[in-house]
């Protein structure tokens, strides 16, 4: 009795704890069914949502192509203005685009050029590229005829043709070139003719003449220096002499006379010192002015040193032709030096050293002969030139060969060769130069700041008088 109570309470225990369990699994499928119905739910509508983002870009994509790939068709107008006045070319490397616009314009028929004429058109246009017709220049971004683009990293040239004005354009362009050669030439020759000499000017910005020396004679006024201004519309009476200074101090010297004699001139406080470039000069003595002559006034002090100091040097060699005393030297001295052979130091071969100077180490025959004006600054050159060719045995002082300016600038050497020759005044020159110019735009700014003043000062006054006239 006890057995069989036990095995049927032992069946209902058992079918309780199926029937639970089979509850419990029924349930969890059930949430897992409404979970994964609610995650579907979700992905599905993030998936709607994405897939109409993405249907409006490929929308608005071929939008945007249509409207890239819209065709150009030519009008007779258009189609006579490019074959005769004006035409657009581009140039580029073959691309998806290109190839793809081709095709639509052959496939519809509505291609510019056929085959035939497209050949023709390649022809022509490289044979207009060839003579120069269409001008190319090197620097395209700056150039209006040519031009170069950049979409979506393709390269391609832009050229505007001109038909009508082709030929006046080329020899236009021919003569532009020549002038334009021409003029760098002469601005080349006047850059190596750097040397700068001074004359004294006054406020119209006109040379200041004396009197000459035979005029001076004449009156027994040998200190008399009236100084006087170019006039066109006055015939001059006496000889003028207008003067040109090498050393700049000489200048002022002159400048300082001037204004010492005639102090109580108020137009002679104007007078400065200005530099001019050697060029004019030159082009002032091809002048023939009555009564007016232009004279070079050469460094004094260099001058001095070479009649009781250089002088008496050994490898100093006097011109020929060179009017020289014990108490005077004609002119302007220069210094040339001459070429001398030397050793090697470590074999027995020689070298001839010319003192030239080349501005591109490779290109030898572009060479400019250097002419000093002061001994010592042709000494320190010389002493530059040893530091760089140490291997050679060459002298402490080189040979010199001495004349004066102003019969080198006639002889006929310097008329074949003015191109190639370069003067170089002494450093303290330089420096001069340096610090007077300095001086004089620092004085010219102080000037301008002070008349500025005393301008604000005068308005305000005028402000002040107004203002207490309408108050009134």
């Amino acid at each position: 009795m006890i057995l069989s109570n036990s095995i049927l309470l032992y069946k209902i225990l058992k079918s309780y704890y199926v029937n639970k369990q089979d509850s419990i699994l029924t349930q969890y499928q059930d949430n897992s069914k409404n979970l994964f119905n609610y995650i579907s739910n979700k992905f599905s509508q993030v998936f709607i949502l994405n897939s109409k983002y993405l249907i409006n870009q490929v929308k608005n994509k071929s939008k945007h192509q249509e409207k890239n790939n819209k065709l150009i068709a030519q009008n007779f107008w258009k189609v006579i203005f490019n074959k005769y006045l004006q035409e657009i070319v581009y140039l580029s490397p073959s691309n998806f685009l290109s190839k793809i616009y081709i095709d639509k314009l052959n496939g519809i028929n509505l291609s510019i050029n056929k085959k035939d004429e497209y050949i023709i058109f390649l022809d022509k246009f490289s044979r207009k590229l060839v003579s120069g017709n269409i001008p190319i220049f090197s620097n395209i971004k700056n150039d209006r005829l040519i031009s170069l683009f950049n979409i979506d990293n393709i390269f391609f040239l832009k050229y505007n043709w001109l038909k009508i004005f082709n030929c006046k354009l080329f020899i236009l362009q021919n003569c532009f070139n020549n002038w334009y050669f021409q003029l760098k030439k002469k601005i080349d020759i006047r850059k190596k003719q750097s040397l700068l000499i001074f004359i004294l000017i006054n406020n119209k910005n006109e040379m200041i003449l004396s009197e000459s020396f035979q005029e001076f004679n004449q009156s027994n006024n040998l200190l008399d220096l009236n100084s006087e201004i170019i006039k066109k519309n006055i015939s001059l009476k006496k000889k003028y002499l207008g003067l040109v200074f090498i050393n700049p101090k000489d200048g002022l010297e002159y400048q300082k006379y001037i204004n010492s004699k005639y102090c109580s001139s108020t137009s002679y406080d104007k007078i400065q010192l200005v530099s001019i470039n050697m060029n004019f000069y030159l082009r002032f003595l091809n002048f023939r002015i009555p009564n007016f002559e232009l004279r070079l006034i050469p460094d004094l002090k260099e001058i001095s040193n070479l009649i009781y100091t250089y002088k008496k040097f050994n490898n100093l060699f006097l011109d020929k032709y060179q009017n020289i005393g014990k108490h005077h030297f004609q002119g302007q001295p220069i210094y040339i030096i001459k070429s001398i052979e030397a050793k090697s130091k470590k074999n027995n071969y020689s070298k001839i050293f010319n003192y030239l100077l080349c501005h591109n180490k490779d290109n030898y025959s572009n060479k400019n002969q250097i002419l000093f004006l002061n001994y010592k600054t042709a000494i320190n050159a010389w002493k530059k030139n040893i530091e760089k060719n140490k291997n050679y045995y060459l002298p402490i002082r080189p040979f010199i060969h001495v004349l004066n300016l102003e019969t080198f600038l006639k002889t006929s050497y310097y008329r074949k060769n003015n191109n190639k020759i370069i003067f170089v005044p002494s450093v303290e020159t330089y420096k001069f130069i340096k610090e007077y110019f300095k001086l004089d735009i620092y004085n010219s700014k102080n000037t301008y700041y002070l008349i500025l003043n005393h301008i604000n000062y005068i308005k305000t006054f005028c402000h002040r008088v107004i203002w207490y006239l309408t108050s009134q």
